[in-house]
């Protein structure tokens, strides 16, 4: 036996959902039972003797009981303020509603007794506390529910503020699933933990010090929402910041077209120059379309049984830029090149900000020209010898005779193979 009273049963009992008390015992005993079933609006059920039929009889009135339904765990206000109740929303399963009774500071004491769903009430002093309504339906049969109140503070007090900047960038994705890295600021000192939310589903939680998290098995058929916030040591819940991931199917990339070839073709061109990379993403997404830092490029290495094909048109270098045409639907991206990447070859990698990459080679190598009898010149490009070390290039071409119009170190030339060292 603890030092529980009625008052303390009753006032927990409105805390936790509210509990109705069914108390099942003999008919001797169900006046003792009485006032704690009525102080939780729940019901004696009397024992004569067949426990199963007992039983189901408590079942059958939980089960048929009006449901009460109110719009709002907490309810906020400052003294003086008139705060609405509205149970408008509960119902009955086979009866109708007659009555409710309003109980504004949860004692178990009905401070107003009304037909109508909609009852109002001013708290004069700074309180915490709870309220109640108890339902009655047109069978006698009643229920409850209980919501706190907070008097003189408001909604947020004492909870995280949002955190600010969020942002969320695929690292990875692969068949529509993307591992995202998710980013955010905050200096507010309450904060115990960050919670991460996947379109309102919790995804998991780190320290409150972290303010980077990756989050694997992103599914993007469609956006995607992304939440963080912030909860107290105590269990408190801040202000939520969310950002949307955009779905990986948006774009409908159409490829990178003419005068750059997609892989697994490499591109040849001249360092310094600017080469227009054009593309298609089935209609017109605005200039905002590619991810922070997108584009770039890479060193790559150089694979001589590549085909190559050299850029059929290039631009005087100048600034990079990117702008799209109405009238044939193309994206043109003008990729200043470096002079300096000269005999190198190079992975340019366009990243949209639905984290999809999108990639294309090109060798900025060593010039040479190769002449088939009887027809013009074609060019090609070899890789210097330093860049190879001592290996066979295999440039896949299907002529054999071969003029080299730039010095290197050595140079061995055979039917379809140049073999160069150091």
């Amino acid at each position: 036996m603890d030092a529980s009273t009625l008052a303390s049963v009753a006032k927990r009992a409105l805390e936790i959902d509210p509990v109705n008390v069914y108390p099942i015992v003999s008919s001797g005993a169900a006046s003792f039972y009485t006032e704690s079933a009525e102080a939780t609006t729940g019901q004696v059920i009397v024992n004569d003797g067949d426990t199963s039929a007992a039983l189901m009889s408590a079942l059958t009135k939980l089960q048929t009981r009006s449901v009460v339904l109110l719009p709002h765990p907490d309810y906020y206000a400052q003294p003086g303020q008139e705060i609405t109740f509205n149970a408008s929303a509960s119902y009955s399963p086979g009866s109708t509603l007659v009555k409710y009774d309003w109980d504004y500071n949860g004692d178990g004491t009905f401070d107003e007794a009304t037909t109508n769903p909609i009852a109002k009430h001013t708290y004069s002093e700074v309180a915490e506390g709870l309220m109640q309504v108890r339902v009655t339906d047109a069978n006698g049969a009643a229920s409850n529910a209980s919501a706190f109140v907070h008097i003189g503070t408001g909604p947020d007090a004492g909870r995280p503020a949002a955190p600010t900047n969020v942002t969320a960038v695929p690292a990875s994705s692969a068949d529509g699933v993307s591992t995202v890295q998710v980013s955010w600021e905050s200096s507010d000192p309450a904060v115990y933990r960050w919670g991460l939310t996947v379109d309102g589903i919790p995804a998991g939680m780190v320290e409150g010090a972290s303010d980077t998290v990756s989050i694997t098995d992103v599914h993007r058929e469609t956006d995607v929402e992304i939440g963080v916030v912030g909860f107290t040591k105590d269990g408190l819940i801040g202000m939520a910041s969310t950002v949307i991931l955009p779905t990986e199917g948006r774009y409908a990339f159409t490829g990178f077209t003419q005068p750059v070839d997609p892989l697994p073709t490499v591109n040849a061109v001249a360092a310094g120059r600017a080469v227009p990379i054009k593309f298609g993403l089935g209609a017109d997404f605005g200039l905002g379309i590619l991810s922070a830092g997108s584009p770039s490029s890479v060193r790559a290495g150089c694979d001589t049984t590549a085909v190559l094909d050299e850029v059929e048109s290039s631009v005087t270098a100048g600034s990079s830029s990117l702008t799209y045409s109405v009238g044939n639907g193309i994206y043109t991206y003008v990729w200043k090149t470096d002079k300096t990447w000269a005999g190198t070859c190079r992975m340019f990698q366009l990243t949209l900000d639905n984290g999809s990459l999108h990639e294309a080679k090109f060798n900025f190598g060593t010039q040479v020209h190769r002449e088939s009898p009887g027809s013009e010149r074609v060019q090609g490009f070899l890789v210097p010898a330093h860049e190879m070390g001592y290996e066979e290039a295999n440039l896949a071409i299907t002529h054999n005779r071969w003029r080299r119009l730039v010095p290197l170190v050595a140079v061995a030339v055979t039917d379809f193979n140049v073999c160069a060292r150091a």
